[in-house]
């Protein structure tokens, strides 16, 4: 399952104390994260703008990008949405495998 997360989002999430069976089957793309600890997830891009002082002071975590942009403008921003899609792919990458190594289990049985 894939999260997009702005803002609070991120915080939210990890707020929810979500089973970690169910965390590690997420992935979630949080740009200009607001969050003093993460928890951990199946996958976790971060993206947190140059200009975004607001999630600078408030993200207690490593980031994975940093475009050209502030609090207020990922979405505008042509190497976010670039990277939204790669991670995206990636994703449904992953899963479209595991399905594929699910269903050749089950006819090898």
């Amino acid at each position: 399952m894939a999260v997009r997360q702005q803002q609070w989002g991120l915080q939210l999430l990890t707020a929810l104390q979500l089973p970690h069976a169910l965390r590690a089957r997420l992935a979630v793309f949080a740009y200009g994260p607001v969050c003093t600890a993460p928890a951990s997830f199946g996958q976790l891009r971060a993206v947190q703008g140059q200009c975004d002082w607001i999630s600078r002071a408030l993200f207690g975590a490593t980031f994975d990008l940093t475009p050209a942009c502030g609090h207020m403008h990922y979405l505008p921003d042509a190497t976010v949405l670039a990277d939204c899609q790669a991670f995206i792919a990636q994703v449904e990458h992953a899963v479209q495998g595991r399905a594929h190594a699910h269903r050749s289990d089950r006819a090898a049985v």
